[in-house]
């Protein structure tokens, strides 16, 4: 396979940003601003990571042979999923033994089954999930040149999740079935495959605004997201915040401002911090629970020193495993 030659140093700064926010989605949101920063800038962070993920995707299946990419980019993800699936699973039965101590043993291995396959082991590994349902079918879709089919039913089905977080639409069979299945719209069928074939069809298509309007774009999909907080929830609006965002990130350019070097120590970084904070709030969940500015602080600085030990302490295939 070729190498990619083009580095998107700016899209590797922001999913840094990206990965913070998150932290903030799940520690820090209970101030009496904070709830605005959660609802209304840290869901940005999502739909970025898959715009992002969309995008290379394209970037991987145009510059490889397209069969042997995929199945590169299939076991790399599956790897990672796998192995912190592995390293997190006392966290996951803890959880489940927390949340419901009337299951038998039994049924707690068949929920831990359901969440690797459907709704994300961890509790919020969904999103290598979504990739790995994503990459796949985007792979048939663009083989069989049924992209623009596929965007129109992904289209129908994130709307209808947009619907379902409204609190219609659930004790219907649809809706019983997706949360039985997934357990909730954070799915690659509810969102995933949508943000993804969005960044795949930038790639594809060379898409690209003015930074003047994408940030245009920015400003009034989020004052609209504004408006709309107090009503319903906003992920329409927040669908075009993130892409106008995405293009305004693509367009800067970073290329003398910092190394390839620190770009991939800082894309290592933000995968580091997706995948390390989350175990760590749900082990200290009788002290996180208070939501303040000290738990954001030392879920990230968990993170941070974590990754540099292992950089440090651990060899560089076993740094790639983990973090990719």
């Amino acid at each position: 396979m070729t190498a990619q030659t083009k580095v998107y140093k700016s899209l590797d700064i922001a999913k840094l940003l990206c990965a913070c926010l998150i932290i903030f989605i799940h520690t820090y949101c209970f101030e009496p601003w904070g709830i605005w920063i959660k609802c209304l800038i840290c869901p940005l962070a999502v739909p970025f990571f898959f715009i992002t993920s969309g995008f290379f995707l394209e970037k991987g299946l145009h510059n490889n042979d397209k069969k042997g990419y995929i199945k590169h980019y299939f076991w790399r993800i599956f790897s990672l999923y796998g192995i912190w699936t592995l390293l997190t699973l006392p966290v996951s039965w803890m959880t489940i033994s927390r949340g419901h101590p009337d299951y038998s043993v039994v049924l707690r291995i068949v929920y831990l089954i359901r969440e690797f396959f459907f709704s994300g082991s961890s509790g919020i590994y969904w999103y290598l999930l979504c990739l790995l349902y994503g990459c796949v079918i985007i792979y048939w879709l663009d083989k069989y040149h049924a992209l623009k089919w596929g965007m129109l039913a992904a289209l129908v089905l994130f709307v209808y999740g947009v619907i379902l977080n409204c609190g219609i639409g659930w004790d219907t069979l649809p809706g019983r079935m997706i949360h039985v299945v997934f357990g909730s719209t954070r799915n690659p069928f509810n969102e995933g495959i949508f943000y993804m074939i969005i960044g795949f069809g930038i790639s594809r298509t060379g898409f690209r605004l003015s930074p003047y309007l994408s940030g245009i774009g920015v400003i009034l999909s989020g004052v609209a997201a504004y408006f709309l907080f107090i009503h319903t929830p906003v992920q329409v609006m927040q669908a075009f915040i993130a892409l106008f965002l995405f293009l305004l990130v693509l367009d800067i350019d970073m290329t003398n401002l910092i190394s390839d070097k620190a770009s991939l120590t800082v894309r290592r970084l933000s995968t580091a911090i997706y995948l390390l904070q989350f175990p760590f709030i749900l082990v200290f969940d009788f002290y996180l629970q208070r939501s303040t500015v000290i738990d954001y602080s030392a879920t990230f600085a968990f993170c941070l020193v974590t990754f540099t030990l292992c950089s440090l302490l651990l060899p560089k295939k076993v740094n790639k495993l983990l973090y990719g």
